[in-house]
């Protein structure tokens, strides 16, 4: 996703450029899922600019906060399936057949393997023995007209799968963001063409990716901006069956970092938020029974976090 990068990188020198008055501004990338390639790569292409045109020019990034971030096609696609199987979501014959016939390093998903074998096995756990839940969030409720019937906010929503050879997830609940986004006064104000609408998750946009960059590794890319001071955190909602936490933990421990503060449990109004270490250069944090897509699962905690984040100080223990 360099090309993202590159084009992020032009409107934000053209809008400081425009707009002068903030370029001492603070700058922070957020994200999530896919944009554990987006915000890295963005940030290093940030960097590299101040590198080679130093002085007013500059964009004064400070660091990056990203969620369940795709991160490195082999531990997220292994991270994943071991998720899976130690959620009692598979079968051992299917968890030992993906493991044997899928190459989790060359793909940039199980599911979407040139191997038949591969492909087959993601199918049956996609289709069949996880075919009534939402991987997105493992434990929410399935959504059917008997389960809505008193609750007049929900509404049934189709999720894209774009990862791992999930089938498309069917999950329930208020959608509030589609048509504020929509209303017309909303896209004057952000000069959107009046004619557009907005949808959650794009296709269209998916089918553009291209599998060399889906499997691009974005760990060279974090050794290279841990060298640089950043404010870099990651979470993780610890339910997310596309890109869970267990992933991320295999990717993280590549890196080799030195601890700084040991893994413990955070506190969020006397309850377990969940789970978090500080490493030198990088804080990793749980949120406990947060799916994929955590400010909207775990709105309070989410927001914990990110003023944590930006106040760059630790969750709170108890």
């Amino acid at each position: 996703m360099l090309a993202a990068a590159v084009d992020a990188l032009a409107f934000m020198v053209g809008w400081f450029s425009k707009f002068p008055e903030y370029q001492k501004n603070d700058v922070y990338i957020l994200g999530e899922s896919y944009a554990g390639h987006y915000a890295p790569n963005l940030a290093q292409k940030i960097l590299l600019h101040n590198e080679k045109t130093p002085g007013q020019s500059n964009i004064n990034l400070k660091g990056f906060l990203i969620g369940n971030p795709w991160t490195d096609s082999y531990y997220d696609n292994k991270g994943a399936v071991d998720f899976w199987y130690h959620h009692s979501l598979i079968s051992d014959e299917t968890y030992n057949e993906i493991q044997k016939s899928c190459d989790y390093r060359v793909e940039p998903a199980v599911g979407f393997s040139t191997s038949a074998a591969c492909r087959n096995a993601a199918n049956h756990a996609s289709n069949l023995e996880m075919a009534e839940i939402d991987a997105y969030n493992i434990y929410a409720g399935n959504c059917n007209a008997g389960s809505i019937v008193n609750d007049s906010t929900a509404s049934t929503k189709t999720r894209p799968s774009f990862f791992l050879g999930l089938k498309d997830s069917n999950f329930c609940g208020p959608d509030t963001t589609t048509p504020y986004l929509n209303l017309p006064e909303v896209k004057a104000a952000l000069h959107a063409r009046p004619g557009i609408n907005w949808t959650e998750c794009s296709l269209i946009i998916n089918s553009q990716y291209s599998v060399t960059s889906v499997v691009q590794s974005m760990l060279p890319v974090y050794r290279y901006l841990l060298t640089k001071g950043l404010k870099i955190w990651i979470y993780s909602g610890d339910i997310d069956g596309v890109v869970p936490t267990t992933g991320t933990r295999y990717w993280l421990r590549e890196l080799d970092l030195t601890v700084e503060v040991p893994w413990y449990p955070w506190n969020h109004s006397t309850q377990v938020g969940g789970w978090t270490q500080v490493y030198k250069g990088l804080t990793f944090v749980t949120v406990r029974d947060a799916g994929h897509m955590v400010p909207a699962d775990k709105p309070s905690q989410a927001l914990q976090v990110f003023r944590r984040f930006l106040a760059g100080k630790p969750l709170p223990s108890f």
